[in-house]
């Protein structure tokens, strides 16, 4: 979660965007691969918590998105929301745009708050064989994708705050 220069509303753990006066900012689920990932960390929060099943998670998630005062497109958007526009008090974001966030515009602005429970993503790259031999990249393609596993590629993921 990104929040607010000395978090000021207190925002902990997934409960807490919950509560009555939070203002949530997250992707649109229907509309953004990464909102999904957003959604099923909340989800399974929920099931994690004591008598967490079905029902309860989609109570939870249902709270959770009633607290949700901007659905952006996708991820980007929703950080652009947060942190340029001033809307709303928690982002929910991937690790690395929280991250840059802070980055880019300082710890006087924005803290990290990382809930107890999250997923790991770990988006997929290949080489497309009926695209690449289309277009007539298959070279540049493979030489890319092994690039991204290079030890310089690992190097300039993780300076971006990608986990290599």
């Amino acid at each position: 979660f990104l929040v607010r220069k000395g978090n000021p509303k207190g925002i902990k753990d997934w409960d807490d965007l919950t509560k009555p006066g939070i203002s949530i900012v997250t992707p649109n689920p229907k509309t953004s691969g990464g909102a999904r990932w957003n959604y099923l960390a909340a989800w399974a929060y929920a099931l994690h918590k004591p008598g967490g099943n079905e029902q309860t998670a989609k109570e939870f998630i249902t709270k959770l998105y009633k607290n949700a005062g901007v659905l952006d497109s996708g991820a980007r958007g929703a950080t652009t929301s947060f942190v340029q526009r001033g809307i709303g008090d928690v982002l929910i974001a991937w690790e690395n745009e929280a991250f840059l966030s802070v980055k880019e515009f300082g710890t006087d602005k924005f803290e990290i708050v990382v809930p107890s429970v999250s997923i790991l993503a770990e988006p997929p790259v290949a080489v497309v064989d009926k695209v690449v031999d289309k277009k007539g990249t298959r070279k540049l393609a493979e030489a890319y994708l092994n690039f991204l596993y290079s030890p310089q590629g690992q190097e300039i993921a993780a300076r971006n705050y990608y986990r290599p």
